[in-house]
């Protein structure tokens, strides 16, 4: 007993030096939105413990603005270290709160729990300056960043009984990941949205290996209820509560999986419809009307419709793009709307939008136009606008073909795809994917995204329908997947700042890099080795063990999915407008991913050499945080 005291004494000692330096090295505001952040925290702490005062609260944005220039933010957070912002910051200045915001604005009516948690520390520096209370703020999250060290060793304890080896190891690994520990020494609700899924997860390991009990049974529900009120991408604990629940029944019939099986396929049904129209995207978000639509149309037996100012769109993958800079294209289709009027069709984006006025009416008529792509065009998108005040417009037979073809004669197409065909009697291959709808996807139902757009909590940039089809359209998107496991790596294991700063200050993939995704790719894949021959062949595990992990998987698919769903949408190739999904969103399922990552490692080592790889392991991740204080952060800042 006294050893394991001894050890978790030091986890935590070493949790708190590991949080106090990473602390101090990153200079004010270089963390994730801290601005931002910082006046959350301020108005919550305000409207908490409201002052006699309000001249020193209206004056927030001068005083932070100030603190920004005074400590040269913009030339900090370029890695050039030329400022190509300038110093916008300070010229000129924001204006002073005429009165203090609304909380609604600021975001503390719907999460408000980690700022309101931290508020209380704040009044012992009520009047110091800006820069003292958030290192305040951030002595916060390092508070919470050890109670999650100290919860990933009390949950595997409980999970691993009998395995000291992933007890000791593993929470080890989690205090020392540097992007962890650089996230959890800022001033932001990431921390209380980590700390509160942990404890959570392990309320779920004791309610799934003792069984009910009031105090078990609470814990689940109340932490899973908190997690709503700190972050959304903790809110998944809601949903894994209620399965944690099940798993906590001793015994489960077949037929109760069965049923349970049939259940969750009608509720697919019930949630989804079939009325999306393959490789055609609703920009910028999906709306409630059906994109495909049974018509007596030009070509097959379904058209793609567009409206409620939405536009469909189609964008080629990057080798055709290609193929195309510099050649010369036609594209066309037939286009119908409700009335008489015109829309913008056809129209091509190269980098440069390229459109033709179509005067369109109740019956199909054909219309085409020749674009020259530009020699660096990146990006080739065919779009479907709606009419005027969102009309619905309907298009059928669309063709994207390389060369100059007649504008004046529509083409003859073949194939149930309409692949090819032959166009002023020159034959061509259509570029275009499903061009006339007749293949159909998924879609959510009408009443599931009103209950999106209306929940503050689900509501997510532009909804899951988009990002559920680019799945489904894998052939033609699975190139912009390369660059978001990219930076997910990069960003779980060691990127800081604002996501501005890498290990060597490469912009291009380093050594580091590559060794972290060779690494990571090999423990997600042992993981899953592991859970077919520990979970369905040997079985060897205890049954409230393996219900657990099952848990602890399904946690990690959610959380990891919703911070790549939520954040961004991989449909569309300009990746660099576009924001990429930061690992730090799945960070609430920190315990579950790391715990695969070294089951995956130890899964695939062999035995005889096993006993190695703890210490491997942690010389792996003691030389990674090396390299990031003193070969990274350290001379980036300070040099």
């Amino acid at each position: 007993m006294k050893g394991k005291c001894g050890w978790l004494m030091l986890l935590l000692s070493l949790a708190l030096v590991r949080g106090l330096v990473y602390l101090s090295v990153i200079p004010p505001w270089q963390h994730y939105d801290e601005p931002a952040h910082f006046e959350r925290l301020f108005w919550a702490t305000e409207s908490s413990f409201p002052s006699a005062s309000t001249e020193a609260p209206l004056s927030l944005p001068l005083e932070i603005s100030a603190s920004i220039c005074e400590t040269r933010f913009w030339q900090k957070s370029s890695l050039s270290g030329t400022a190509h912002q300038g110093d916008r910051s300070c010229d000129p200045l924001p204006l002073p709160y005429e009165a203090p915001p609304p909380l609604d604005k600021l975001g503390l009516s719907r999460q408000p729990l980690y700022y309101y948690l931290s508020a209380p520390l704040q009044l012992l520096f009520r009047y110091a300056s800006v820069e003292v209370k958030l290192y305040v703020g951030r002595l916060m999250s390092v508070g919470l960043y050890i109670l999650i060290v100290f919860l990933s060793y009390s949950l595997l304890r409980d999970l691993f009984p009998d395995d000291p080896e992933i007890r000791y190891v593993v929470p080890m690994l989690i205090m020392m990941i540097p992007a962890f520990t650089d996230e959890m020494s800022a001033l932001n609700n990431d921390a209380g949205a980590v700390a509160i899924f942990s404890l959570f997860l392990w309320g779920c390991v004791r309610l799934v290996r003792y069984g009910w009990s009031p105090l078990s049974l609470a814990w689940v529900v109340v932490t899973a209820i908190l997690a709503l009120f700190v972050k959304r991408t903790a809110a998944v604990g809601v949903l894994l509560a209620l399965v944690a629940i099940l798993f906590s029944f001793r015994r489960l019939r077949w037929w109760f999986w069965a049923a349970g099986g049939v259940l969750a396929l009608v509720l697919i049904a019930f949630v989804f419809s079939w009325s999306g129209s393959a490789s055609w995207y609703e920009i910028p978000s999906p709306s409630s009307a059906d994109v495909r639509v049974p018509f007596g149309a030009p070509w097959g037996g379904y058209a793609v419709c567009a409206r409620e100012g939405r536009y469909l769109a189609q964008e080629l993958a990057p080798p055709q793009v290609e193929q195309l800079q510099g050649q010369t294209v036609t594209v066309g289709g037939w286009v119908r709307a409700t009335s008489e009027g015109t829309v913008t069709f056809p129209t091509l984006d190269d980098g440069t939008v390229h459109t033709h006025t179509a005067a369109v009416t109740s019956a199909w008529q054909f219309h085409a136009m020749t674009v020259t792509v530009e020699p660096e065009a990146s990006t080739l998108q065919v779009r479907l606008p709606s009419g005027k005040d969102g009309e619905q417009v309907c298009y059928d037979g669309l063709v994207l073909a390389q060369d100059e073809f007649p504008l004046d004669e529509p083409p003859q197409l073949e194939g149930l795809g309409a692949e090819r065909g032959v166009w002023g009697e020159k034959a061509f291959v259509n570029l275009l994917s499903n061009p006339s709808g007749e293949r159909g996807w998924p879609r959510l139902r009408p009443w599931v995204l009103d209950l999106i757009s209306k929940s503050r909590i689900l509501r997510v940039a532009g909804g899951p329908t988009l990002f559920i089809q680019s799945v489904f359209d894998w052939k033609r998107t699975k190139f912009v997947y390369t660059p978001v496991w990219r930076n997910l790596v990069r960003g779980f294991w060691a990127t800081f700042g604002w996501n501005h700063l890498w290990l060597g200050w490469r912009y291009e993939d380093g050594y580091y890099y590559i060794a972290l995704r060779l690494l990571t790719a090999l423990g997600l894949g042992g993981a899953a080795v592991f859970g077919f021959r520990h979970l369905f062949l040997a079985r060897d595990l205890r049954f409230w063990q393996r219900r657990t992990l099952t848990l602890f998987a399904l946690a990690f698919l959610l959380v990891w999915g919703i911070a790549v769903m939520g954040y961004v949408h991989p449909v569309l190739s300009n990746l660099r407008s576009r924001p990429l999904p930061a690992a730090r969103y799945a960070y609430p399922a920190i315990i579950p991913t790391v715990l695969f990552l070294f089951l995956g490692w130890r899964e695939l080592v062999p035995c005889r050499w096993r006993r190695f790889l703890p210490v491997l392991v942690l010389l792996g991740i003691a030389w990674l945080d090396v390299v990031s204080i003193l070969g990274t952060i350290i001379p980036f800042y300070y040099s």
